[in-house]
């Protein structure tokens, strides 16, 4: 089998380059989990075309024109279409780029299947129109429902959804949503509900090397409905002796945070910062909190990509019971039940008055059950067994 896997995928040394002089490139988590799916199919042996067109805005680079660009990186063939770095001139040319060089793609190769990114836009419309064409099977990957992300009912998105022949989702309830408001059938789909990177089992840290202080983590999207508030006034109310909270990310949260971290010295912002960065930061923290709130319509429909990242670093993680998250994963977690200021300050001094022993013990077996369980080997060895290969 081989797959052109169509996203925003870059190689890192593609990243680098592309991203070198700027700041305001966020898209890391995107590309981890994309890069991570590509690496479990070929560590499978499965072969792989990356079909990508490059994430760039007038906001994080201001090159305008991207000449097209094949690369071979660690056994992956990146394709890179010309991209024009213009306002809606860059998405149509897009689509239009994306469909040929699928075209160009399939037809030097047998037994093709799609697999595609469905929110980015142009090129899981380009690809996917590339695939009816050359009457090849299409898998969307639908990570977020595009009307929780827009607010309302995304119609352009959704119909680019309705194209793909079948689905890989994150949790049972978003196939529930497709049924009944975006294909109003039932297509084949698989549950991955994310995958943690097999080379974790190489990445661990000594507790010499840990945060000498009690050091509580959170790398996100600084956005209130996310439960970052709640975390950041938490755990000032916990007030426990020798601690610090250490945030990661940005979001239309970061003014306040940044008036609080003024007010209060252990509380500390660090901005963006890459991926690499932001694992090992993990595996030197105490405790990583994952504060989304279970009662909002849109966590049905989701499955943090932190909660497994998190589960990967070998450092134990608190999290709310979300609606999507099954059962097999609480016993190796710490549960916020009292979703409130009152019920983060308890629980966090509950935990953190725990033996280091005790809480290490929880980060190992967490992190021994999801690369047993959900590696990037794993979850790409369940999609190829689904498509039949």
């Amino acid at each position: 089998m081989k797959v052109i896997y169509a996203s925003c995928l870059m190689s890192e040394c593609k990243m680098q380059k592309t991203f070198r002089n700027t700041t305001d490139y966020d898209g890391f988590q995107v590309q981890k989990f994309h890069r991570l799916l590509v690496e479990g199919f070929k560590l499978n042996n499965c072969k792989v075309a990356a079909l990508t067109i490059l994430p760039v805005t007038r906001s994080n680079t201001k090159k305008k024109i991207y000449l097209e660009e094949t690369e071979k990186n660690s056994g992956i063939i990146y394709h890179y279409p010309m991209v024009i770095n213009l306002p809606v001139i860059k998405h149509i040319f897009a689509i239009i780029a994306s469909m040929f060089s699928f075209i160009s793609i399939a037809k030097k190769n047998k037994d093709v299947v799609l697999i595609a990114d469905c929110l980015n836009k142009s090129v899981a419309l380009g690809s996917v129109l590339g695939a009816k064409i050359m009457k090849v099977p299409s898998v969307g990957i639908v990570t977020d429902l595009p009307d929780m992300l827009l607010g309302k009912k995304d119609r352009i998105n959704n119909w680019i959804v309705r194209l793909y022949d079948q689905y890989i989702l994150l949790t049972e309830q978003m196939n529930d949503y497709i049924i009944a408001n975006i294909t109003h059938k039932q297509k084949p789909y698989i549950i991955i509900e994310g995958m943690v990177d097999i080379d974790m089992g190489k990445k661990s840290i000594s507790e010499q090397k840990k945060y000498s202080k009690k050091v509580c983590m959170y790398a996100g999207i600084l956005d209130r409905k996310y439960g970052i508030e709640m975390l950041v006034k938490g755990f000032d109310k916990a007030n426990i002796p020798d601690s610090e909270l250490h945030i990661y990310g940005d979001g239309e949260y970061k003014d306040e945070l940044l008036k609080v971290c003024k007010k209060n010295s252990n509380i500390k912002y660090f901005g963006l910062k890459p991926n690499s960065y932001i694992v090992k930061e993990q595996q030197k923290a105490t405790l990583l909190v994952n504060p989304r709130p279970s009662d909002e319509e849109f966590t049905k429909y989701s499955f943090p990509s932190k909660n497994m990242e998190y589960m990967a670093s070998g450092t134990p993680a608190l999290m709310t019971r979300l609606p999507g998250m099954p059962e097999e994963y609480l016993e190796y977690v710490y549960i916020l039940e009292d979703e409130s200021i009152d019920g983060m300050a308890e629980k966090m001094k509950e935990i953190l008055n725990l033996s280091k022993e005790e809480n290490m013990e929880k980060g190992r077996k967490a992190k021994e059950y999801v690369l047993k369980k959900k590696s990037n080997i794993n979850q790409a060895e369940r999609v190829m067994k689904w498509l039949g290969y």
